[in-house]
């Protein structure tokens, strides 16, 4: 066995992580690795990662780490004897003798482009980034297959690693006597949260159900905002006058979070893409049904246990949110079933896998 030492860089996660950022917490939390060293304390480690690298810190923050990877991440890996670098997100230093360890969650910036950083970035560095390392690790099947078909990586490359969730083993079951249907992620536009605002505006005017209830249906959207996208959300609500029945709530702490997804009644998730959808399966672990896209890796990941729509169709997103108000019967079921399949998908699973294929790669 060779001796190798993987550097894992941390230095994307903040003091408020969202997606990304738990993935790197978790897995973080549960590597036992002798070859896999992180910034945490470590003997043969003898440098500490720059603060104010992280998304918290704007675009700021972005260009700070993006210069500290390219430009001194490489001397102190040198100095310290280590040759490889796993990043978990897809950032690396180019022009080194450093072999790198990519792990991409998504490519929604080619897929959804905007003037903005993040597309410059993923059009005309990501693909150097990729062609230049030596294993890529991605999180779905469908996140696999658009890697090979816009970047062209050659599928071999290519390794799958599901995300994982909280097992919640005994917490406590509560009646979802509320009619709180849940947005949970960050305002973007490819999440389309203007679909389930006007599919609320239907849902409130819909005579099936009884006026009484209609009254209590409310959409909880719930994530970092993006100021111009969330203003326009806002007059969207406004225009179809359901503001009163949209609440707006920026990040929240984790028990926060698992507070709402477990009280509501159904996750919404209408995104025209998402490369795994690990709000899907933290809803699924307490049991509560989600009412999905049936584009991107969701399908994958959610399997039978939910209600698919198609997001550019709002009908069918409000079609879904009557038969969670009505069908009880069927409710029950993608609870239960969502709870049993939320069980397969583990962080001891998901950090197991992740450090055997790191380990085998490097040590072969």
């Amino acid at each position: 066995m060779k001796n190798e030492k993987v550097f894992f860089n941390t230095s994307f996660l903040g003091k408020k992580p969202t997606g990304i950022g738990n993935f790197i917490k978790e897995i973080s939390k549960r590597f036992n690795s002798k070859q896999i060293l992180f910034n945490q304390k470590n003997e043969k480690l003898i440098f500490d990662i720059p603060n104010k690298l992280t998304a918290e810190f704007g675009i700021y923050g972005h260009i700070r780490r993006l210069i500290w990877t390219q430009l001194f991440l490489p001397k102190l890996l040198k100095k310290s004897k280590i040759n490889y670098l796993f990043s978990p997100i897809p950032e690396a230093p180019l022009g080194n003798k450093i072999k790198t360890i990519i792990f991409v969650h998504d490519l929604i910036p080619l897929l959804f482009p905007e003037l903005n950083f993040a597309t410059l970035y993923y059009k005309f560095w990501l693909p150097k980034i990729l062609n230049n390392s030596d294993l890529i690790l991605c999180n779905s099947i469908a996140t696999s297959n658009q890697i090979n078909k816009i970047i062209g990586i050659d599928l071999n490359k290519i390794k799958v690693i599901p995300l994982g969730v909280k097992q919640k083993l005994n917490f406590e079951r509560k009646n979802k006597t509320n009619y709180n249907f849940l947005i949970l992620g960050r305002h973007a536009r490819h999440k389309n949260i203007e679909a389930a605002i006007e599919a609320l505006s239907l849902i409130k005017n819909n005579k099936n159900i009884d006026t009484k209830t209609r009254k209590k249906i409310k959409l909880l959207i719930i994530g970092p905002q993006k100021k111009g996208y969330t203003l326009d959300l806002i007059r969207l609500s406004q225009k179809l006058k359901i503001n009163k029945d949209c609440e707006w709530i920026n990040w929240i702490e984790d028990e926060e979070k698992e507070k709402y997804l477990k009280e509501s009644l159904s996750l919404i998730i209408p995104s025209y893409w998402e490369g795994f959808g690990l709000t899907a399966l933290e809803a699924m672990s307490f049991g509560t049904p989600i009412i999905a896209s049936n584009r991107g890796s969701l399908p994958e990941v959610i399997a039978d246990c939910g209600i698919y729509i198609d997001p550019n169709k709002v009908k069918t997103i409000s079609k879904a949110m009557e038969k969670i108000i009505l069908e009880r019967s069927l409710y029950k079921k993608l609870s239960y079933k969502s709870k049993k399949r939320a069980e397969i998908y583990t962080w001891e699973k998901t950090t197991h896998l992740l450090q055997k294929t790191i380990e085998n790669h490097i040590n072969h």
